[in-house]
């Protein structure tokens, strides 16, 4: 009865953790505190991650109870190893009670720190206090315990042992196994450049991104023994930060680039032109009469509107272009190796566009940025800025240069 429960706990829980229609029971959102300097992400939990705390606490207090036990029933001779593997197990939930009780430094999950103490002290017991002795169940509490992958390797990069966890990672990793080469893991460059200098890798396996932390095991004297691999799944970190670079560098409304990334592109690329010597120029628009389609038909529909404008320019441009919006419905395009005529009749290009799909007008400055002289950026900004405006001041829905281009004549020019 007792073990049916168990499982269908664990079994509820893996389902809503996996099942995306189910998945914000288990996390509700996102928020990214500023603290000191530091951006730190913190998960918001649902309900199911309270079950899942709660039942994970209560398990691994059983389990350290059970080896408590172990220790205190344990024959002289390996009552010091059955206490450093109590201390091994301690830490890693000592560690998750501060992170889960508020009482982490700035909110931040202390676990990678607890599993790294929890790896010292295991060392010490394999190494010192000779713990593989100790009784198997012992070693089934606490090594496969821990939710993070082991491997320990000799000298040689032999593999003498792994936890549960390291075999889900990587499959091969079977009893029959143990004694091979590491070759056996595949990937052999990346673990030989990380065993050779101690530093950790990102590794793809499958739909999983696993981070692995080699460390050296030694005796007291510093004489290398073996090593150990910590394997941690860090898929979900990963595409946190993906989407957290992606809200810092786009703009969330229209998905082009925000400002901030607009300016860093930009002035890269003035740089880049005057060093090589190459063309470089700036379009700048905004929507012919935005005010009037906020006013008339809400805000909604002009967030609509400028949506569907940039994806509508967004599929005009080059690739090596960048379409950025520089605020309200006012938008930027970096376009390199890219002299002032072909700006201007792409820019031509791009109103009719956006006339035909989007039945809305808009009005473009073209700037390029002078080979000699010390113009930057910013100053070429302003200058296809002020473009923009004479564009406008002509009847709107048209291209205007700055400075005057020898041709096409018709164009609307900025002395």
């Amino acid at each position: 009865m007792w073990l049916g429960l168990l499982l269908l706990i664990s079994g509820a829980i893996f389902a809503i953790y996996h099942l995306p229609a189910l998945r914000h029971w288990y996390y509700v959102g996102l928020e990214l505190r500023h603290v000191d300097g530091l951006a730190i992400v913190h998960s918001l939990k649902g309900p199911a991650y309270s079950v899942y705390v709660g039942y994970l606490n209560l398990a691994t207090a059983l389990g350290v109870l059970l080896l408590f036990r172990a220790w205190r029933q344990a024959d002289p001779l390996y009552r010091l190893q059955a206490l450093t593997l109590l201390v091994a197990s301690l830490l890693p939930w000592s560690f998750h009670l501060l992170y889960q009780t508020g009482l982490s430094p700035h909110g931040m999950d202390l676990g990678p720190f607890g599993l790294a103490a929890s790896g010292v002290a295991f060392s010490l017991a394999v190494l010192r206090h000779k713990v593989l002795r100790l009784l198997p169940l012992a070693r089934d509490h606490v090594f496969d315990g821990i939710a993070e992958g082991v491997i320990v390797l000799d000298r040689h990069w032999r593999i003498l042992d792994f936890n549960r966890a390291a075999s889900d990672f990587f499959l091969v990793l079977v009893p029959a196994r143990l004694g091979a080469e590491m070759s056996l893991l595949g990937h052999e460059a990346n673990f030989t450049k990380a065993l050779d200098s101690w530093t950790p890798f990102v590794l793809r396996l499958g739909l999983r991104r696993v981070e692995i932390r080699p460390s050296p095991l030694t005796d007291p004297q510093g004489h290398i023994l073996g090593s150990t691999l910590m394997i941690q799944d860090v898929t979900e970190r990963l595409e946190l930060l993906e989407k957290l670079s992606q809200l810092a560098s786009h703009d969330e409304l229209t998905g082009c680039a925000n400002r901030r990334a607009l300016l860093e592109r930009g002035e890269a690329e003035a740089l880049r032109a005057r060093r090589h010597k190459r063309p470089l120029s700036v379009l700048v628009f905004d929507v012919d009469d935005f005010k009037d389609i906020n006013d008339q038909h809400g805000h909604q529909a002009g967030d609509e509107a400028l949506r569907h404008i940039a994806s509508v320019l967004r599929y005009r441009l080059r690739g090596s272009d960048m379409l950025g919006r520089y605020g309200g419905d006012e938008f930027v395009v970096v376009m390199p190796e890219t002299a002032v005529h072909a700006a201007i009749v792409l820019a031509e290009e791009l109103i009719d566009s956006c006339r035909a799909q989007c039945h809305i007008g808009l009005s473009m400055g073209v700037a390029e940025l002078p080979l000699i002289g010390e113009e930057d950026f910013t100053t070429l900004l302003a200058h296809a800025d002020m473009a923009l405006y004479a564009a406008k001041r002509a009847g709107k829905g048209q291209v205007a240069a700055y400075p005057q281009p020898i041709a096409p004549q018709s164009l609307q020019v900025v002395a």
